[in-house]
């Protein structure tokens, strides 16, 4: 069985050429793609069936972008469709006939993804979608040309929508994902319903049940490793994944088995009541998304958490504000001493454990190794009901600061608690 491996992105002055492999990488052959004026990189290399490349590529002002497409391993291209908005991904089924998605940057009321079913002639937009907005990735399966993943920039309320029926019918894959856009999606090559996504700050993530569960992919990415922008499977060895992240390339062989992840809290904002909250409760995460819970959305934020009895952190408690009629909240801690005292007060009701926070060691004010500062702001009780934040980011903060919201931390270094890095 041939193995194709297709790579671009060369700049030229007066084409675009890219390189072809069917031995897994041992050689290359060099292919020159499409002629234009600009000579602009390919925004994405397709392939199709067997000898089947689709290239898309701006070719110049007049023709803008198109869709080219090979029929003998990229020594000819012949020119189709124009695509309707700029494209961000693509993706084409393995399996005759051949469908091509393509996922463009469109507008939060525009259908994001086209596709076409005659070889690029043609695109249509994929009306089913129940979301709009810009598809930053797209996934066709391997082995189910039936089954298609789609990723959002901005994931409001699903981050990934998943079709078992070729795009008749969608249904929320997002599930245990952290928050950011989703900027690559990979398919096992056997198994439909095992799936690998790149989230923009938050890291990689697996499911193996379509999307109903996600579990991150986290041990060994630490600081600029935990801004992946990419994932591959190895089209020779599928145990094999290759991970793009700003810290460089890192690879994960599965069979030696499957890294730790930690659990997100996700951040929401209900802007009538001026009000934040954070859950790491996928039932709860899914019902906020899902519109269950009115009024709130996704800001855009998350942050790791550990668990409870994990070593090195203490439980935090979590309680949901009964004395502040018509407003409520939902406050965190860590600290023992503040947890028995908030449980003392009637205006609060203490309603579990939520997950594990670390605290800032005694010494440096700062956080223990591996970690990070999460810090906590209290709106000073306004409107008549506290709220608070807890955030991971310092711009946030500021930006909290200048709205008069009061820090809760070390004095030193304003760290609250410390979440995993």
């Amino acid at each position: 069985m041939r193995t194709n491996v297709v790579l671009g992105g060369e700049r030229h002055l007066t084409f675009s050429s890219t390189a072809l492999s069917t031995d897994g990488g041992a050689t290359w052959t060099p292919k020159i793609l499409v002629s234009g004026r600009f000579g602009s990189a390919p925004r994405a290399i397709v392939d199709g069936q067997l000898g089947e490349v689709y290239v898309l590529q701006r070719v110049d002002d007049v023709t803008g972008e198109r869709v080219f497409v090979s029929f003998d391993d990229g020594d000819s291209f012949a020119q189709r469709a124009q695509i309707p908005a700029l494209p961000l991904s693509a993706s084409a089924s393995r399996i005759s006939p051949t469908v091509l998605y393509i996922g463009v940057d469109a507008g939060a009321n525009a259908i994001g993804l086209v596709r076409s079913t005659d070889q690029g002639t043609t695109l249509a937009a994929v009306a089913t979608l129940p979301q709009g907005g810009a598809v930053n990735a797209v996934a066709v399966a391997p082995s189910s040309a039936t089954t298609i993943y789609v990723g959002y920039r901005t994931p409001s309320p699903y981050a990934i929508l998943r079709s078992v029926d070729g795009g008749v019918t969608w249904q929320p894959a997002s599930s245990g994902l952290g928050a950011g856009a989703v900027t690559s999606i990979a398919v096992d090559p056997a198994v439909a319903t095992t799936a690998y996504a790149v989230v923009q700050g938050s890291g990689a993530f697996r499911t193996t049940d379509g999307g109903a569960t996600w579990h991150a992919l986290d041990e060994g990415l630490l600081g600029a490793a935990r801004e992946a922008t990419s994932i591959a499977i190895d089209p020779r060895d599928a145990q094999r994944l290759y991970l793009s992240t700003n810290a460089g390339q890192f690879v994960l062989d599965l069979a030696a088995g499957l890294p730790l992840g930690d659990r997100r809290a996700i951040e929401y904002y209900h802007a009538p009541f001026n009000h934040y909250f954070v859950s790491a409760d996928l039932d709860e995460i899914a019902g906020l998304d899902a519109g269950v819970f009115q009024g709130w959305a996704r800001t855009g934020e998350s942050f790791r958490v550990a668990e409870g009895d994990d070593s090195g952190n203490l439980p935090v408690c979590r309680f949901f504000g009964v004395g502040f009629a018509p407003l409520s909240s939902h406050f965190y801690t860590p600290y023992p001493a503040e947890c028995e005292i908030v449980k003392a007060d009637p205006k609060w009701f203490y309603e579990k454990i939520a997950f594990g926070l670390a605290l800032p060691e005694s010494a440096s004010h700062g956080c223990p190794p591996e970690t990070r500062p999460l810090y906590r702001l209290w709106n000073a009780n306004r409107d008549g009901a506290p709220n608070h934040r807890y955030t991971t980011s310092m711009a946030t903060f500021e930006f909290m600061r200048n709205q008069e919201w009061i820090f809760e931390g070390e004095k030193e270094t304003r760290v609250f608690a410390c979440v995993p890095d």
